[in-house]
């Protein structure tokens, strides 16, 4: 009896081992085991509300909120572990699974670089936050009689004249760009309604700048699978 206590003791710490680690460390794992395991799955909005409630041999339990109303789903382990000992290797499975589900980067965006983190892209930016500005809100700038007028008057009128095609060339470019950044960051897990301020602030810099905002997510996406590579030796 003392050696069935013991048991159920150890089993018990283990299941709060886990369910503290996973809500603490995985939270983008339990968002994916509700998209692929709960049908139809859950808004958007509802995932960052993820959380383990239980685990046993047999199944774990999630909760989320959606629509300001609880709700829990069970996933059933099949086959069923042992022991909870055999929780992580199956949790890994399961969001492997997950991920070739949903098409998705093992790599979740969770934060925003900006444009000044490098000197060339906040270059980029400021022209063509500029040319957006200049030429499509402040025409005047260009008008007989203006400063730039006055120092390059061919210039001024050439500008004049051709400022809608360009902004509209440039505006085309770069609405192709945004549609791209929103699938890319679907892609790394960030959605409108789960994103927040992350999402919107990739999405804006990509219409104003294009391809710089797709540098910064390439190198800080690899910079990450290098310390999830370093972290396995």
């Amino acid at each position: 009896m003392a050696s069935s206590s013991s048991s159920e003791a150890q089993e018990a710490a283990a299941r709060e081992r886990i369910i503290k680690h996973m809500n603490a460390d995985h939270q983008h794992s339990l968002r994916r085991y509700l998209e692929t395991s709960v049908h139809p799955a859950p808004p958007s909005r509802a995932l960052p509300s993820a959380r383990m409630t239980s685990i046993s041999p047999t199944s774990m339990t999630l909760g989320y909120t959606t629509s300001n109303t609880p709700k829990t789903h069970t996933i059933a382990f099949s086959p069923p572990l042992a022991s909870l000992s055999q929780a992580r290797e199956r949790l890994v499975q399961l969001d492997a699974d997950a991920l070739r589900t949903l098409h998705r980067d093992p790599v979740t965006i969770t934060t925003f670089i900006p444009p000044t983190a490098h000197a060339g892209h906040l270059f980029n930016f400021s022209v063509c936050l500029t040319t957006y500005l200049v030429f499509g809100l402040f025409p005047g700038v260009f008008a007989p009689g203006s400063v730039v007028w006055g120092v390059a008057p061919r210039f001024a009128a050439w500008c004049a004249g051709w400022r809608w095609l360009l902004v509209g060339i440039m505006a085309a470019i770069h609405a192709v760009e945004t549609v791209l950044m929103v699938r890319l960051l679907a892609k790394h897990g960030v959605k409108r309604g789960n994103g927040g301020w992350v999402w919107w602030a990739w999405v804006a810099t990509s219409f104003v700048e294009g391809a710089t905002s797709f540098w910064r997510i390439e190198g800080w996406v690899k910079e990450r699978r290098r310390e999830k590579e370093g972290k396995k030796h």
